[in-house]
């Protein structure tokens, strides 16, 4: 039976990237460029995740896939016909803009770059300073023409909408859409396991070789969805059978993942029974218990676990001050979990 899994975090250097990823989340930078991501959750080419500690240390969570795939999600179907394990889970720290860009679907990915699928993704802001800004959608009216020529001659900015995220907020980025997060932003991001992204504009500023990062032109202008000029809106699906001082709801939902949110005062048990579950502490602290409290984990803001379908007695003890978690599962009916 597997337990729950902690993984190390990998840590990838990013122009726009900073330091709140060792000051905020306690993540041991290795020197002193600026780093934008840690994965926390991953089995893609880029980067396997490896088990941190534990009798599986050392192992890489492709391997997991491939040899106790069912002690992990249970008996969901696995997604992609099972090619990769079907979640992918960052930080990111953003303290520069990052490059305008667009993800494909799932067609558009198998279409142009014979990948099993495509990058839908959600974001769960931490820390977002007044005023900040990113981009979502295009502007109305915008043509594949126009956008092409602005692709072209540097002035992409010009046709794409401004949002203002705050902590808290979580929008969701379905495949298609032009974006572009902003400085003073600290987000968590959910996504499927999916790096296709394809560029369309970088502010017209220099590259780490001092020249510029290359545009995918043609893949971006096959994938955008000229019709999204905002973040779709949510409507969070409060659960209902929590004990007192627990407060949960399912925020995103979709055809590769859901994002669910907990915020408890009180121990809860987890509210996935055989579905496996990525939790992420996003406020305060708590232990993880299992096997009905014969082993536990005291976990803190930022770090992340893996629940296999399979763990028995999974429970949440919140430290005084109370616990916030994000939770990315498969996706699941209104009623796997209690209370939706």
């Amino acid at each position: 039976m597997l337990p729950p899994l902690v993984f190390t975090p990998y840590l990838r250097q990013r122009i726009w990237g900073g330091t709140r990823l060792r000051d905020r989340l306690g993540r041991t930078l290795p020197d002193d460029h600026p780093y934008g991501e840690s994965w926390e959750l991953s089995a893609l080419p880029e980067h396997d995740s490896i088990v941190a500690d534990g009798p599986l240390a050392g192992t890489p969570l492709s391997r997991l896939w491939r040899t106790h795939r069912d002690e992990l999600i249970g008996d969901q179907p696995p997604p992609y016909g099972g090619a990769r394990f079907p979640l992918l889970i960052k930080w990111l720290d953003c303290t520069a803009l990052l490059s305008v860009q667009v993800h494909p679907d799932d067609a558009g990915a198998q279409r142009l770059i014979g990948e099993p699928c495509g990058k839908e993704e959600a974001w769960v802001f931490l820390e977002a300073t007044p005023g900040c800004r990113a981009y979502f959608g295009v502007k109305a009216g915008t043509t594949p023409e126009e956008f092409a020529r602005r692709m072209e001659n540097g002035t992409v900015e010009q046709c794409l909408n401004t949002i203002h995220p705050r902590p808290g907020d979580v929008i969701h980025v379905p495949p298609g859409s032009v974006h572009a997060l902003g400085s003073g932003q600290l987000l968590l991001e959910i996504e499927q396991p999916s790096d296709a992204t394809f560029r369309v504009f970088d502010w017209n500023r220099p590259g780490p070789d001092g020249r510029p990062r290359p545009l995918h032109r043609s893949e971006a202008l096959a994938c955008i969805d000229w019709r999204r000029q905002a973040p779709p809106s949510l409507s969070p699906e409060t659960w209902t059978s929590l004990p007192a001082c627990v407060q949960g709801a399912t925020l995103v939902r979709t055809e590769s993942f859901c994002v669910h949110r907990v915020r408890a005062e009180t121990p809860f048990e987890a509210p996935f029974p055989g579905r496996m579950a990525a939790w992420v502490v996003f406020d305060g602290a708590g232990a993880l218990e299992w096997e009905g409290g014969a082993a536990q984990r005291t976990f803190h803001l930022g770090d992340t676990v893996l629940v296999p379908a399979g763990c028995p007695g999974v429970r949440w003890r919140p430290e005084p001050g109370g616990l916030t978690l994000i939770a990315a599962t498969l996706p699941l009916d209104t009623s796997v979990h209690n209370g939706v």
